[in-house]
C-alpha cells in the first residue's frame, strides 16, 4: 500500500528519491538559514 504524504508532514529522508532528498535539503538550509522569533528576542537582549 502507497504512502500518502501531504505538505509539511514529517518524513523519514531514507525514503525519498534523489529528487526528493534535493528538494527537503533545500528547504532545510532556508529554514536553519533563518532565526527564529525566540532566538532574535534572545540576541536582543545581550
Amino acid at each position: 500500500m502507497a504512502q500518502s504524504i501531504k505538505l509539511g508532514d514529517d518524513i523519514e529522508t531514507i525514503n525519498l528519491t534523489a529528487e526528493e532528498k534535493d528538494v527537503w535539503l533545500d528547504n532545510f538550509v532556508k529554514k536553519t538559514g533563518r532565526s527564529g522569533p525566540g532566538e532574535d528576542a534572545f540576541f536582543a537582549l545581550r
